[in-house]
């Protein structure tokens, strides 16, 4: 859960005192194709971004932090994508001295079991500290159960982190907001004709070729029914 804030009083000589808030929440943010917001066809895949600021952990013992994220039943994780990025340095894909990825339908986690530990590593051996940024990768095509037309298929992610320095263990945890990516798919129907445009003139067994904008290759149709 989240937490409501606190105001307290800071007695202060100074005129305009500064003060800074330790206790922010982390927050993530999260693109499909480098926007909130894209569109693409069965058969085609999409990379999805998730970004999260590690926090301030120096009242907790044990901080156990996740990446959440529930794919729609029109996207099929493509194995061997997943990357964890501090910068452009690998995370270590280690349960104890990195993170560990765990694939549950079509939900997706991401855990560290403590990120306020020298031993939580990137690949160089430096250890992850607060004001890093994490960065979460990995594609999806999109399949035949996608949503399609004005509906999108979505993906809603959060991050989930340890809230109470009193607990040692780390395991009261608080959630951030949701948020969600939304890719869209759209169906079309093709007819050619021969004459005139009636029914009776369709012309069957006819072969054509898509193209989107541009693109020299064509777009892949594929059977949904």
């Amino acid at each position: 859960s989240i937490h409501d804030a606190i105001l307290v009083n800071v007695p202060s000589t100074q005129s305009n005192p500064k003060v800074s808030m330790k206790s922010e929440y982390p927050t993530v943010q999260k693109t499909a194709d480098g926007t909130q917001t894209t569109a693409a066809q069965i058969g085609d895949t999409v990379e999805f971004v998730l970004t999260t600021t590690v926090p301030d952990m120096t009242e907790y013992d044990v901080y156990q932090f996740a990446f959440k994220d529930l794919m729609s039943n029109g996207l099929t994780f493509v194995d061997g994508s997943l990357t964890i990025k501090v910068g452009d340095k690998n995370v270590k894909n280690d349960a104890t001295h990195g993170y560990q990825f765990t694939k549950n339908g079509q939900n997706l986690t991401v855990s560290f079991a403590n990120l306020n530990d020298d031993n939580t590593e990137l690949a160089d051996d430096t250890p992850i500290q607060a004001g890093d940024v994490i960065t979460m990768t990995y594609q999806a095509t999109i399949n035949a159960q996608a949503v399609i037309g004005s509906l999108a298929n979505t993906n809603t992610a959060y991050v989930e982190y340890s809230n109470d320095p009193s607990d040692a263990t780390g395991a009261t945890k608080g959630t951030s907001l949701r948020v969600t990516s939304s890719v869209y798919t759209y169906g079309i129907e093709i007819h050619k004709y021969h004459d005139a445009d009636t029914a009776e003139n369709r012309l069957a067994g006819a072969i054509f070729e898509l193209y989107k904008g541009s693109d020299t290759t064509p777009l892949k149709l594929v059977a949904t029914g």
